[in-house]
């Protein structure tokens, strides 16, 4: 899947039409769309991709990890505990760079309790501000130590599973193409996506699980809410996509937006510290024949 690049524009968004009891009312109205820039690509030896994508002008980071469709639907990154910054740091090794905006964001949400305000990180600077050592924690400093940090990596880096000694648990339901089966698919995903959360919220949420055939789905959240989790299903012939926004003056901010490859299972998380905003998520079907299943969690609160 490519993540498509979109220049800041202001347009008419996109009706978005799904079951009217279960989704929102389809609306038109002006939707204001950020560009987003990857920062990382993690390719793993079971065929996952885990995708580390920065939106500079809303000062986030998006975690986003696909999986080809099939008896074993399973996320690596469920796996590994910890914010943004803690799974990279665990899934790669010393010689690959760390971003410097997955340091940057987890620094921003410590000092929401503890404001940092000393230097950040260069390539060739490894040793960390003794502040800056006590806000990320012990575990998470040692880890950053032998690391040299960069903007972005140039190129996808590859992941043997094994050489980390991670083991996938077992799918709990067989199927002869998991989310994508005509027959089961609509209980596979619900029984494997439906429900999850992405560990990185709590306090108050929602959660909603489209788990039948759709061409298109749309759900805003009833609260103001920090953090957005999704995982979708894009099944049959051509491309899906997927978009996350949150509420803003005369309409909706759309800040992530991305095509999905056909018959592939993908689960993204977005989350903003500060002030809670009313938050929308939206799966289509873009082209070919099939359809889209969805899950969409909110959260209140962020883990920090």
């Amino acid at each position: 899947m490519k993540i498509k690049n979109m220049m800041l524009t202001v347009g008419l968004g996109v009706a978005l039409m799904g079951n009217a009891s279960a989704t929102d009312t389809p609306q038109y109205g002006l939707e204001y769309t950020a560009k987003g820039f990857t920062l990382a690509e993690i390719e793993l030896s079971n065929g996952n991709t885990v995708k580390f994508i920065e939106v500079p002008e809303l000062e986030t980071v998006m975690m986003g990890e696909i999986v080809p469709v099939g008896d074993q639907e399973q996320f690596v990154m469920d796996l590994i505990d910890g914010d943004f910054l803690q799974k990279y740091l665990q899934l790669t090794p010393e010689s690959v760079p760390v971003p410097q905006k997955l340091i940057d964001i987890s620094l921003s949400e410590a000092s929401m309790e503890s404001p940092y305000y000393g230097p950040v990180l260069s390539e060739s600077d490894a040793n960390l501000p003794l502040s800056m050592h006590a806000m990320l924690g012990e575990h998470t400093a040692d880890l950053l130590v032998h690391r040299t940090v960069t903007a972005q990596l140039n190129e996808p880096v590859f992941i043997d599973l094994f050489e980390l000694g991670l083991e996938l648990p077992a799918s709990t339901q067989s199927g002869g193409s998991g989310s994508c089966n005509n027959s089961t698919g609509y209980q596979y995903f619900k029984d494997n996506h439906c429900g999850t959360s992405g560990n990185q919220g709590y306090g108050k949420s929602e959660g909603y699980c489209y788990n039948a055939m759709s061409q298109n789905l749309q759900k805003t959240s009833a609260k103001s809410m920090r953090t957005t989790y999704t995982r979708h299903a894009t099944c049959g012939s051509g491309q899906g996509r997927v978009r996350h926004s949150r509420n803003s003056a005369g309409g909706f901010f759309t800040f992530f937006d991305a095509y999905s490859a056909p018959n592939t299972v993908e689960k993204w998380q977005s989350k903003k510290s500060g002030v809670a905003w009313k938050r929308r998520v939206a799966f289509n079907k873009m082209s070919g024949n099939g359809y889209v299943r969805g899950w969409v969690k909110y959260y209140k609160q962020i883990v920090q």
